[in-house]
């Protein structure tokens, strides 16, 4: 299951909103993501009545406690909230895995270095989180894998009919899946759209309707309809409004006032070219391995949000 990365300290200060560093937050010690019912089966599920049990694994060397850090691990890494147990699992994986930047050395070598990719760095912080969040050693290893082949997996998408907001031609390019009844999605909407536009950047909307959410599909299709138009920002944002009570009557209303023709949406809006944009999307996010929403790419590649400007600054 996606997890949305921890905020590691010292890092640069970006200009989230209150809404997105409160979601960011939260996301720290849950699931930030609308799950979609796509199986993978390498993909840890938490249970519903709460995270599963720590798992304490005795890899031998110092052991830490009382808030010391264990001296092997690398002075870089923000484990302040990790007690002497979840480190001494951090440092098993990090001494048993090769070092994602591709030298011969140990991952734990490669963290040591006065400077190591960026790949390693990332990684170390999503291992990080996984120990905190109680991970077993082996769910830890394979959350790292599947993380580490998106990371070097690039993928083209194809944008026919698909909304967006900037140039196509620009030199980078964002792509969200997203679904309107997800709330996250409507959390991080008016910052992406910001962190675009200051960045000049392409932004490509992809839908993916998760399957409980009875209203997601057809306010979709709404909106993919009001593309059409030229009005799919304006309903787009007026469906997030009205997240909270989303029916088929709202989305009419939303549709009403966004000052659409009406006999030209009726008809975009049961043309099956449209279903089949959303079916293409949803192929693309099967096969892209895209789990949940929000699911961010920049240039090809799946990111977090919070890394989305560092990508978009290279």
């Amino acid at each position: 299951m996606r997890q949305v990365r921890q905020f590691a300290k010292g890092r640069r200060e970006r200009p989230l909103t209150i809404g997105v560093i409160l979601v960011l937050s939260v996301c720290t010690l849950t699931q930030c993501v609308c799950q979609s019912a796509r199986k993978d089966e390498d993909v840890y599920k938490t249970p519903s009545a709460g995270p599963p049990p720590k798992v304490i694994t005795a890899v031998g060397g110092d052991s830490a406690g009382n808030g010391e850090r264990l001296p092997e691990l690398p002075t870089t890494l923000d484990i302040a909230d990790l007690d002497g147990d979840e480190q001494q699992v951090l440092l098993s994986v990090l001494k048993e895995h090769f070092d994602p930047c591709g030298e011969p050395i140990s991952f734990l070598e490669s963290l040591k270095k006065p400077e190591t990719c960026d790949q390693a760095t990332d990684s170390a912080k999503l291992v990080v989180n996984l120990v905190q969040k109680g991970l077993s050693k082996r769910q830890i290893v394979q959350q790292l894998l599947k993380h580490l082949a998106r990371a070097n997996m690039k993928v083209d998408f194809d944008f026919a009919g698909s909304p967006h907001m900037g140039d196509p031609e620009s030199k980078h390019t964002i792509v969200e899946f997203m679904d309107f009844q997800c709330p996250y999605c409507k959390v991080v909407s008016k910052d992406l759209k910001r962190i675009a536009k200051k960045n000049g950047a392409v932004l490509y909307i992809k839908h993916l309707p998760i399957e409980h959410h009875e209203f997601a599909r057809p306010a979709a299709l709404a909106s993919l309809a009001a593309d059409r138009q030229g009005k799919f920002w304006e309903v787009y944002e007026a469906l997030f409004e009205h997240q909270d009570t989303l029916s088929e009557e709202v989305i009419a209303e939303v549709v009403k006032k966004s000052g659409l023709d009406l006999k030209r949406y009726a008809k975009d809006v049961a043309d099956p070219a449209l279903a089949k944009v959303l079916k293409r999307d949803e192929a693309e996010a099967d096969r892209f391995k895209v789990e949940g929403t929000p699911t961010f790419f920049v240039d090809g590649y799946m990111v977090e949000l919070d890394d989305i400007e560092d990508k978009l600054s290279k």
